[in-house]
C-alpha cells in the first residue's frame, strides 16, 4: 500500500518481491520489472477477483513420494 508505482517496487529487490507474491499464491518468476508490476496490478483488489492467470500453478509437492 506504501508504493505508488510499479517501479517503487523494483527497489525491494528480486527475493523480496518472490517472497509477496508466493504469500498471495501468485507467480513469483519473472524478471524485477515482471515481479514488481504483478505485484503492483494486485493492490487493493481481493485475491478472489484477481485473474486466473496471475496465480502459480498447483505442484502437487502436497504428495508423499516414497522411494523403494
Amino acid at each position: 500500500d506504501n508504493y505508488i508505482s510499479a517501479e517503487e517496487l523494483e527497489s525491494l529487490g528480486l527475493d523480496r518481491l518472490k517472497v509477496e507474491l508466493n504469500t498471495r499464491g501468485l507467480k513469483c518468476g519473472g524478471t524485477l520489472q515482471q515481479r514488481a508490476q504483478r505485484l503492483f496490478a494486485t493492490k487493493g483488489i481481493p485475491l478472489d477477483q484477481l485473474d486466473p492467470t496471475f496465480f502459480a500453478k498447483p505442484t502437487g509437492n502436497n504428495k508423499s513420494k516414497v522411494k523403494k
